[in-house]
C-alpha cells in the first residue's frame, strides 16, 4: 500500500500532491510562476458530483489527480472551466497524465470537440466516457471506458483503460501507463476495488507573476511564520501537564444534581477525530497509547455506533467524573442528521445504539429511553474540526452544523469546537508542537472556522491526536487536556443553569414518549 504524507502548500491548504509533481506539471503547462490552488478534495467534500461541480465550476482551468493504493498519481488536465454544460466540449490543450511514471498523454486535436464531458451529474469526466464519475450521492469508476471488459468498451472516445483503441490520444497508451487502473462495474457507496483511491484532489490554475526590483522573480515559499508574541499563553512544562491531570482526576459534577459523570457529545466530520480524541484522553490516563476506539480513513465514518466511553485511572482504576459519547460522523446527505440530536441530547439513545445512516433516530429504535434523568442528558456538545480540511467543507456539512447547533441551543448545553490536526495544517507546528500559540496560519485557521461557524474564538480549541506515536507526548497531553478541562468547566455551568431552573421546567423541555 502506497504512503502519501500530506504537506502544506503555499495556499496554507493540508494537501497530497507533492512538491515535485507540483512542478511538473506546471513543466507541462509551461506556467512555471503558476499558482495550485485546492478547490475540492474527496476525502473532504465525498465523492459527490453536485458537491465537484459546486466547488469547482467556473473556476478556470483545473487539474484533477487521482490517488491510488497501489502508488500511482494519475489524472487529467481540463483546459476550460467546468460548467454543468449538460455535453461535450471543446478544449484545446487538454492531456491525461501519470506522475508516477511521469508521462503525459495530449489529446488528439479532432478529439478536441469531446474532450470533456461536463455534466452535472457526474464528476470530471475525460473524453467520451469518465475516468472518475461520482454518480448522484454514491460513486462510479469507469476509467475512461463504462464498466465492461477491455474489448467491450474499445469504442470509446477516450477508453485508455483498455491497449485496442485508445482514440483520443496522440499514440496508443496502455491501462498499465495510465495507473494500471480498470473498471469492471459500478458499487454505489464506493469505488470499484480496481479503482480503490486514498483520495482525489481538483485543482485550480492561474497565473501569477511575482515582481521584485522591476522585475519578474520566480515565487519565494511561502513559509507560516510564528508571532513574537503567543496569542495563547501556556506553559509547556511536566507541571502543567501534572496539573492538568489532577484537575481532571478531581472532577465530579456537584452531588446535588445526581449525576456522576459529565457526558460530553463528540460530533463532526467523518474522519475528524472524534474516536481518536477519546484514545488520546484514554492514553494519557491509561500510561500508555492506546487504540480502544475504531479510527482510521476511510470515505465514510468508521463510527456505526453511539458509544459512552469511560475513562478510568490506570488500568482497573475507578472511572473518571465524565464520559466522552461517539457518534457517526456527519456526512453530506447522510450519517447523523439534525433530526437525530434531540434524542442523543435528550439521553434517549441507548449505549451501543447501531447506526443506520439512512434512517432517522425515533421512539421505535430499539432500547429507546422514555424519561431519561439528568445524568444520562447530554452535558456540553464539541464539535470536532479537521484544520487540513475545514476549509474544503461542503456547504452542505456546514449547514448542517449550523441546525445541530440551533438544536443544541435551543436545549441550552453549551458547545466548544476541537481543531484537530494542526500539526499536519502547520510545517513549523510539526516540528514542534508547542508553538501552537505562536503559529500565525493556526491562529488564521481558528478564525476562518469561527467566522464559518458563528463560534467564539475562544471557544476553538487546537488538538493534536495520537496518531503514529508510540509513547505519550507531554505537548499533545497538554493540548487534550486543556480542551477537556475547557469541557468540563461547560458542563458545569450547565448543571449550575439546571439547578437555577430545575423549579422553572416545562414538560416539553424534556422529551416525553407515550408507551401505550
Amino acid at each position: 500500500m502506497a504512503s502519501y504524507l500530506p504537506r502544506v502548500n503555499k495556499n496554507n491548504t493540508s494537501v497530497l500532491l507533492s512538491v515535485e509533481h507540483e512542478q511538473k506539471l506546471r513543466q507541462w503547462l509551461k506556467k512555471p510562476t503558476s499558482d495550485f490552488k485546492l478547490l475540492f478534495k474527496a476525502t473532504a467534500n465525498t465523492y459527490n458530483a453536485h458537491e465537484f461541480h459546486r466547488l469547482c465550476d467556473n473556476q478556470g482551468p483545473t487539474i484533477t489527480v487521482a490517488y491510488s493504493h497501489s502508488g500511482d498519481v494519475f489524472g487529467g488536465f481540463a483546459s476550460v472551466p467546468w460548467r454543468s454544460a449538460g455535453k461535450h466540449v471543446t478544449a484545446p490543450g487538454s492531456f491525461l497524465f501519470n506522475l508516477k511514471s511521469k508521462v503525459r498523454f495530449p489529446l488528439k486535436q479532432q478529439g478536441n470537440a469531446s474532450a470533456l464531458y461536463d455534466d452535472g451529474a457526474y464528476g470530471p469526466t475525460f473524453g467520451g466516457y469518465d475516468w472518475v464519475s461520482f454518480t448522484g450521492s454514491g460513486m462510479k469508476s469507469s476509467l475512461l471506458g463504462p464498466p465492461h471488459s477491455r474489448v467491450e468498451a474499445q469504442g470509446g472516445r477516450c477508453n485508455i483503460g483498455n491497449i485496442y483503441s485508445p482514440h483520443a490520444t496522440d499514440r496508443a497508451v496502455s491501462y498499465e501507463e495510465f495507473g494500471g487502473l480498470e473498471a469492471y462495474g459500478y458499487l454505489a457507496g464506493t469505488f470499484c476495488t480496481d479503482l480503490d483511491y486514498k483520495d482525489i484532489e481538483v485543482y485550480t490554475i492561474r497565473d501569477k507573476p511575482f515582481f521584485m526590483g522591476g522585475r519578474r522573480a520566480e515565487p519565494s515559499p511561502n513559509v507560516p511564520k510564528l508571532r513574537e508574541t503567543a496569542w495563547r499563553t501556556m506553559e509547556w512544562t511536566v507541571s502543567t501537564r501534572d496539573e492538568l491531570v489532577r484537575e481532571v482526576c478531581e472532577y465530579h459534577p456537584l452531588d446535588s444534581t445526581r449525576a456522576p459523570q459529565a457526558q460530553i457529545l463528540l460530533l463532526g466530520p467523518a474522519g475528524a477525530g472524534k474516536s481518536s480524541y477519546f484514545n488520546t484522553i484514554n492514553s494519557i490516563f491509561r500510561g500508555h497509547v492506546t487504540s480502544q476506539a475504531v479510527t482510521g480513513i476511510a470515505p465514510h465514518s468508521l463510527t456505526t455506533k453511539f458509544r459512552r466511553y469511560e475513562v478510568r485511572s490506570g488500568r482497573g482504576g475507578g472511572a473518571l467524573g465524565f464520559r466522552l459519547c461517539d457518534t457517526m460522523g456527519l456526512e453530506d446527505g447522510q450519517g447523523l442528521g439534525v433530526a437525530d440530536i434531540p434524542y442523543l441530547l435528550g439521553g434517549n439513545v441507548p449505549d451501543r445504539y447501531q447506526f443506520n445512516p439512512a434512517v432517522s433516530i425515533d421512539p421505535n429504535i430499539p432500547g429507546f429511553k422514555v424519561n431519561p434523568p439528568l445524568a444520562e442528558t447530554i452535558h456540553c456538545v464539541t464539535f470536532v474540526i479537521d484544520a487540513c480540511a475545514m476549509s474544503v467543507l461542503s456547504q452542505g456539512i456546514v449547514d448542517k452544523i449550523k441546525g445541530l447547533r440551533t438544536k443544541i441551543n435551543e436545549r441550552g448545553v453549551p458547545t466548544v469546537v476541537m481543531l484537530t490536526k494542526v500539526d499536519e495544517a502547520c510545517p513549523e507546528v510539526a516540528k514542534d508542537l508547542s508553538v501552537v500559540y505562536s503559529s500565525a496560519l493556526v491562529q488564521e485557521k481558528v478564525k476562518e472556522l469561527s467566522g464559518r461557524l458563528g463560534v467564539s474564538v475562544s471557544n476553538i480549541l487546537p488538538v493534536k491526536n495520537y496518531a503514529t506515536e508510540m509513547e505519550l507526548d507531554r505537548r499533545v497531553d497538554i493540548l487534550a487536556l486543556t480542551a477537556l478541562r475547557q469541557m468540563l468547566r461547560f458542563a458545569d455551568n450547565y448543571f449550575d443553569d439546571f439547578e437555577e431552573d430545575q423549579d422553572d421546567v416545562e414538560p416539553t423541555d424534556i422529551i416525553h414518549v407515550s408507551t401505550n
